[in-house]
């Protein structure tokens, strides 16, 4: 019981994934709207995925890795021009 405890709290607490979830959140804090595309890159990484916006024609969707438990991940909004229009936190 003791080792699946471990595991589970390695999992959410030291692993690769956590680890570069709570940088996702503190590099998040750095972005603000009207920043290039490539300003994103070069400050949150390569994101997880990339899509289309229903809220927004012709816009993408840079999603980040969000911490353990959160109810969202950290969406960046990028329009066809390259320029941040919306910032999406997690919670």
């Amino acid at each position: 019981m003791v080792s699946i405890v471990g595991i589970f709290l390695f999992y959410i607490f030291l692993s690769p994934r956590a680890f570069n979830a709570r940088k996702n959140v503190s590099n998040s804090e750095k972005l603000e709207v009207g920043m290039t595309k490539e300003k994103v890159i070069e400050i949150m990484g390569i994101p997880k995925q990339i899509v289309d916006s229903y809220l927004y024609d012709s816009c993408k969707i840079y999603f980040y890795e969000p911490p353990f438990g959160s109810s969202d991940g950290i969406d960046v909004y990028i329009t066809p021009s390259g320029k941040i229009i919306r910032i999406v936190s997690y919670k």
